[in-house]
């Protein structure tokens, strides 16, 4: 620890931001930390985000993001050749803090490699135990992680009654919409979200198309699609070149938030790009399918962890209703989602005022501010030990 608290000046963090999502926050947090001091020095893994806003990105495993179990059979050999990287560029570099984001499954490992080497671990978007999981769940965490800077009150609450430290520090999708909060008259469009992973958009596109074209035409509506990883923009294209719902289907890459806050309405797949809507007030039906084999192990050994969540979009969890209509494996038919279409044009003045409440819940102002600071009274004190 003293040879690393003696060697240069820069204090030096390492990410793992290893998802879409992950590596827009690392992003947000490195343009921040680069305003308000440039001694501090951010590196490891992520993706474009990142790299744009400066940070020395060491790896990237972006395309391996996956959801299921099934589903990630195809990634373990690349994912595990990535952890095994991730602990020699620890070891070598020996940063002065660990900054885990989402990702659970992977980053839980590289978590327990960091403690083994004696860096402190803070721990952002950490795994939602509080949601879906259970207390011994987030004791396991807490063994191996220094601090939990939470997204959400709830979760900041759950990790101090286990006895640990954590800060809530606010979402960090408040941070990217809102500049997109103020847009006026709407375009007539119906938006497409097919996902950010290979799996998602080979299941859902197909069936968004349907719908899509179908309720477009019933309501005189242009029909966009968004392409958020352009790791598969070429795949999306192929989609609807080859669908026979795909004609006159606008695709726009680029800033995804820029197409929501256009739009009337939209078809999403769960995740964040959900949450992201709400905050936006957009209406929108939320959708995802997993592999069958994904789903028999769900309903046949984790079923109680099933029955603990439930809704799947973490802003009908939040609001603690369905407010945005939402269908899961089988029950994700073209006929549903039209439906549920058709219940969001119809609603548009009640959901906006659902959305406004989980705005004041998840505005605490500037995130990744809140971030760097916390960096900061680290970096302060453990620079004032080794005076």
């Amino acid at each position: 620890m003293l040879k690393r608290m003696n060697k240069e000046k820069k204090f030096t963090v390492f990410i793992a931001a290893g998802e879409s999502s992950a590596d827009r926050c690392a992003a947000e947090l490195v343009k921040t930390a680069s305003k308000k001091d440039p001694t501090v020095h951010f590196t490891g893994l992520a993706s474009e985000y990142s790299k744009k806003a400066g940070m020395t990105v060491l790896l990237d495993i972006s395309n391996y993001s996956t959801v299921g179990f099934v589903e990630s059979l195809p990634f373990i050999l690349p994912l595990l050749k990535a952890y095994f990287k991730i602990k020699r560029y620890l070891k070598q570099i020996q940063p002065d803090l660990f900054i885990p984001i989402d990702n659970q499954g992977f980053n839980m490992l590289c978590v327990k490699a960091a403690k083994s080497l004696g860096i402190p671990v803070y721990y952002y978007i950490a795994p939602q135990e509080w949601h879906w999981g259970t207390e011994k769940g987030g004791e396991k965490v807490l063994e191996s992680v220094d601090k939990i800077l939470a997204i959400f009150p709830q979760e900041a609450q759950f990790y101090k009654q286990l006895g640990g430290d954590a800060v809530y520090v606010g979402h960090p999708v408040m941070e990217r919409v809102k500049p997109f909060m103020k847009v006026g008259k709407k375009d007539a469009i119906l938006s497409i979200f097919p996902g950010s992973r290979e799996q998602e958009i080979r299941r859902l596109l197909p069936l968004f198309l349907e719908v899509g074209q179908r309720f477009c035409k019933a309501h005189n509506l242009g029909m966009h699609v968004s392409i958020a990883n352009p790791h598969y923009e070429d795949l999306i294209k192929d989609i609807i070149a080859k669908s026979p719902y795909g004609q006159q289907v606008l695709c726009e890459r680029g800033n995804s938030l820029d197409l929501m806050s256009r739009s009337q309405l939209s078809l999403v797949a769960s995740g964040t790009v959900s949450l992201e809507h709400a905050l936006l007030s957009v209406p929108h039906v939320v959708a995802y399918k997993l592999s069958a084999g994904t789903n028999f192990i769900l309903n046949t050994f984790m079923k109680r962890i099933k029955e603990r969540v439930t809704y799947m979009s973490m802003a009908n969890s939040l609001l603690k209703q369905e407010v945005f209509p939402e269908f899961f494996q089988h029950k994700a038919t073209a006929e549903a989602l039209y439906k549920g279409l058709t219940q969001m044009l119809e609603k548009q003045d009640s959901v906006k005022q659902q959305c406004q409440k989980l705005v004041e819940q998840l505005d605490k102002g500037a995130v990744s501010e809140r971030l760097f600071d916390e960096i900061k009274q680290l970096k302060d004190s453990t620079r004032a030990v080794f005076k």
